[in-house]
């Protein structure tokens, strides 16, 4: 499945960022990420404003987190976000949709979170 969405040069860049961080780093981001993303979508269900900032920690995590993987690679976060729009039971499993994306990005942008 990655290799339809990653180029092999971004295959060779995600393994390089994994090696980065060792196993059990991959291993605790891994599981750090669906508490994560629960926390966010409580947020976001509870009506919490993107720009409020009580928020910001939770996406200031989100964003380390994804660059963790990505290295901060555009292309490669551009790779995986397609990846779950077309597998939606992947993205399903994660509890990852549009909506919890599109507010993180809010969040992101009202917060300067780079």
């Amino acid at each position: 499945l990655h290799s339809k969405y990653y180029s092999k040069e971004q295959l060779e860049e995600l393994e390089e960022q994994e090696k980065k961080i060792g196993v059990s780093g991959v291993k605790d981001a891994i599981n750090e990420w669906p508490t994560l993303i629960q926390k966010v979508r409580s947020q976001m269900e509870s009506g919490v404003n993107p720009s409020d900032i009580k928020l910001k920690p939770l996406v200031q995590r989100w964003i380390d987190l994804k660059n963790m993987f990505s290295g901060g690679n555009p292309q490669i976060e551009e790779s995986t976000r397609k990846m779950y729009e077309e597998n939606p039971d992947m993205a399903k499993r994660y509890q990852l949709d549009p909506s919890i994306f599109e507010y993180v990005q809010k969040a992101v942008d009202a917060h300067k979170i780079v």
